[in-house]
């Protein structure tokens, strides 16, 4: 456990939440607060360091899983922007065991109309075990969102997770009772999703906190609807969804999660139903770009069948993405593979009939992914390929090595930038003159506990100050054996024999029967995406506000010099330092410690000056 930050206690303080109850619950009164024995915390939500449950691993403290009492607290207070979702976390130590706690919210009212309670979205944040570098690191990390804390346990003296429902892993519907035992942390997460239509000004509501006994607290919570409206990212949001295939039989796969039915990150299919709900999960979340993995499935005659391809398309348009391209990765027939002339007008074929049905369904261009992570000859040998691919009208994207541009730059189309040195400018720059485009490749802390900060920064900033113009992120799902089981012995389908072959699973939201577990660290993309909206808008205002009076173009000046200076204040050189070190986490863009919410504070308050003017 040697390397994890967790929010401490000083012992002084540490004292004083032994005393009495009522100095423990500060100057509540009533009978319910005066006999709950717990104590209420409200961190930050976006923040590396971590909050674990207990504390009965023999390198720490008794007590090392309370947070800092300047933490000690039962307001929130957050903001956002209609349609906007917006996180908060608060916690419950049990100073002794508390049983059945029940958690909800209420409608939260303001002088400008009110937000439902079900717009307040409360889940328990479930710590289990997960696989780090090396034979013996294994790890307890705060990452599940969960409406029932028993869709898994934890074996602490064997390291490992029990699932609830191995072979049909379903959560509960609605948020379930929770216990909570002397000594132990209990984290919560609460989204808010502010309505489309909601006025500007500042909403109240509590919510509540209940044991089985009838003793409870509450938590008051403020939202300040601000008085904007977010644009859409200028940086593009791909998302790595292989297994984002919908299943011929209709049953779909996401109830197996043995091994041996986990073979390949590609091969679990879906049932619509899933399918559907997944693409809205994607959509929640900031992507705006999704991959579709549908096989190219061929006839017995020779012909292409595209039925189950068309209706991905269809699902795609159906979940509201807009105007978006095509990016299809075909799998097992890579455009690139193809050598003879005779492969090459073969594909052709198939390509030209993918671009039509991408047309029909509305979509703007046709992308198709070539032989993935390649370098020097190899992709040298795929240049006959992606020219008969722009020949009937197709572009080609893919994961490339450093120094692809001199190979393949003018025939690939979008590059997802999969190599280690941060700033791209340069090639981008050249990739952008020639009218194509680069991603960043986004790996989650497989091999680290759950670093919400640096994920965040990554997925928001960090791009834009890399000189992306976009993000791939790798991946929604995407797991060597069992997706539930990091550690499980398996790469590829085929079982390890050496410890040193094994290969993390890298997922931001887990399958269901029936839905999709969040994650924490799939919380911060999203919160990553709204940094890139706010930025997005407050440069458009700034744009518009130069076209107006001499007052509005000296605010634009000022509000141009302050994003100046934002990018400026980051050290570049510094941005991949101790990469090894720090065990693949990319964590390029820090920032220096400064605080990302301050700073979206700061660019909503230009936003709103150069829109009031």
């Amino acid at each position: 456990m040697s390397g994890i930050k967790t929010l401490m206690v000083t012992p002084v303080l540490l004292i004083l939440s032994f005393m009495a109850v009522d100095l423990c619950l500060g100057q509540s009164t009533s009978e319910k607060q005066a006999a709950f024995d717990g104590l209420i915390f409200v961190t930050p939500a976006m923040s590396d360091d971590l909050l674990l449950p207990t504390t009965r691993h023999p390198e720490r403290s008794l007590y090392e899983a309370l947070p800092s009492f300047v933490y000690r607290s039962d307001k929130i207070s957050i903001f956002a922007s209609p349609g906007e979702y917006e996180p908060a976390t608060f916690s419950i130590y049990a100073m002794t065991d508390l049983q059945g706690v029940k958690v909800g919210a209420g409608t939260l009212t303001g002088d400008n109309g009110s937000i439902p309670a079900e717009a307040v979205d409360i889940r328990i944040v479930k710590c289990w075990y997960q696989k780090g570098k090396g034979d013996d690191n294994i790890f307890l990390t705060p990452e599940l969102l969960l409406k029932d804390d028993t869709f898994v346990q934890v074996d602490d003296e064997k390291q490992t997770n029990i699932l609830k429902s191995p072979d049909a892993p379903r959560d509960a519907d609605t948020l379930q009772p929770v216990n909570i035992p002397i000594n132990t942390l209990k984290q919560f997460w609460a989204t808010v999703q502010v309505p489309e239509d909601a006025a500007a000004g500042t909403y109240k509501g509590l919510i509540s906190i209940e044991t089985a006994d009838g003793a409870g607290a509450q938590v008051a919570l403020a939202v300040e609807v601000l008085p904007i409206k977010l644009a859409r990212p200028m940086l593009d949001y791909m998302v790595y969804y292989g297994v984002g295939r919908l299943d011929p039989t209709g049953v779909g796969e996401s109830a197996k999660s043995r091994a041996t039915n986990w073979r390949y990150s590609f091969v679990r299919l879906k049932s619509e139903a899933q399918y559907k709900t997944e693409l809205q999960n994607l959509k929640a979340h900031g992507i705006t770009h999704p991959m579709i993995a549908q096989d190219l499935v061929r006839n017995d005659d020779g012909s292409y069948d595209f039925t189950l391809l068309e209706r991905a398309m269809s699902l795609v348009q159906q979940a509201g993405f807009g105007e978006i391209p095509l990016l299809y990765m075909p799998y097992g027939t890579s455009v690139g593979t193809q050598r003879t002339a005779e492969e090459i007008e073969e594909m052709k074929v198939w390509v030209k009939q993918v671009i039509e049905l991408s047309k029909k369904h509305g979509f703007t261009e046709s992308y198709f992914y070539a032989m993935d992570e390649k370098s020097g000859d190899t992709l040298k040998s795929e240049r006959l390929a992606w020219e008969a691919v722009h020949d009937v009208g197709g572009k080609v994207f893919v994961a490339a090595y450093e120094g692809f541009f001199d190979l393949v730059g003018d025939l690939l189309d979008l590059d997802l930038y999969c190599y280690h040195p941060p700033v791209v400018q340069d090639v981008a720059d050249k990739m952008r003159q020639l009218g194509h485009k680069m991603y960043g490749m986004r790996n989650p802390p497989a091999l680290t506990p759950s670093k919400l900060f640096t994920t965040r920064c990554n997925y928001g900033l960090g791009n834009w100050l890399a000189g992306f113009d976009g993000t791939c992120i790798f991946a929604y799902q995407f797991a060597h054996g069992n997706i539930y089981d990091d550690a499980d012995p398996y790469i590829y389908g085929e079982e390890c024999e050496d410890s040193d072959d094994w290969k993390p699973d890298y997922t931001y939201a887990y399958p269901t029967v029936d839905g999709v577990i969040d994650t924490l660290e799939w919380e911060c993309v999203r919160e990553g995406v709204d940094d890139i909206r706010y930025l997005t808008t407050l440069l458009n205002a700034i744009e518009q506000a130069k076209t107006g009076g001499a007052e509005q173009k000296k605010l634009a000046e000022q509000a141009e010099r302050w994003v100046k200076d934002l990018r400026s204040d980051v050290d570049a050189e510094k941005f991949y330092a101790d990469w090894d070190k720090r065990l693949l986490l990319d964590c390029r863009i820090n920032f220096q410690g400064r605080d990302i919410q301050t700073i979206r504070r700061q660019m909503a308050e230009w936003i709103i000056k150069l829109q009031s003017k």
